[in-house]
């Protein structure tokens, strides 16, 4: 490698890894409900202090809250936790 063109390296797990990837992406707003791997993910992205991170009382209230700012064309991160929004459907 040319010690000109250094880049900057880092050990990320999966969750904080696509915390930084929303980051960079420019979110704006992230909202969930706790719950694996959900939890850990709004912990990573909290890090950031250019985006809002709200809990919601349960999924079905984060996705609509994610789905509200996306009508205004706002950058929003939701991470469900699993078979979360999966058994909204079903119920």
């Amino acid at each position: 490698m040319n010690e000109n063109n250094k880049t900057k390296r880092a050990f990320l797990s999966g969750n904080e890894a696509l915390a930084q990837g929303a980051f960079e992406a420019g979110v704006k707003v992230a909202c969930a409900y706790p719950g694996t791997p959900s939890t850990e993910i709004m912990e990573a992205v909290a890090t950031y202090p250019e985006v809002d991170v709200q809990w919601s009382v349960n999924e079905k209230v984060a996705f609509e809250v994610r789905w509200g700012l996306v009508l205004v064309e706002l950058e929003v991160c939701m991470p469900p936790s699993m078979l979360g929004l999966t058994l909204q459907w079903i119920l």
